[in-house]
């Protein structure tokens, strides 16, 4: 397949996202390695390399034949998050209108009031 568009810094801009709807840098020095990616034919993986709590984390996304960004990263993080004491408010995701999905750094109360209000259903990010 010919893939015409190139992920190699989605994972960084999600890893930032993040770091700003929590309002700190919980991740840091997140860097990509796409050494071992090839775009045009849609395989391989993207290395992702992150500190958080003082400690230096990696993950491996593999490439999608499609551009997609591999999901199961927003599960790793949620663990690495939980890992390190962030246990007050968890990652939620809900799919938008153009095909992505919002991601929100919410306790469980302020996420059934949004589900009251606007008939939308954010899904908790986690392993259980």
């Amino acid at each position: 397949p010919d893939v015409s568009w190139d992920i190699s810094t989605e994972y960084v801009n999600i890893m930032n996202g993040i770091n700003s709807i929590m309002k700190e840098n919980t991740f840091i020095s997140v860097s990509e390695d796409c050494s071992e990616a090839n775009f045009s034919q849609g395989t391989g993986v993207i290395r992702i390399t992150f500190w958080c709590g003082g400690q230096p984390y990696s993950y491996r996304a593999p490439l999608d034949a499609e551009g997609k960004v591999d999901q199961s990263l927003l599960l790793f993080l949620s663990q690495v998050l939980q890992e390190n004491g962030y246990t007050e408010k968890q990652l939620y995701r809900c799919p938008d209108q153009d095909g992505g999905e919002l991601l929100f750094w919410r306790d469980a109360a302020w996420i059934q009031e949004f589900r009251e209000k606007t008939g939308l259903d954010p899904e908790e990010i986690t392993l259980e």
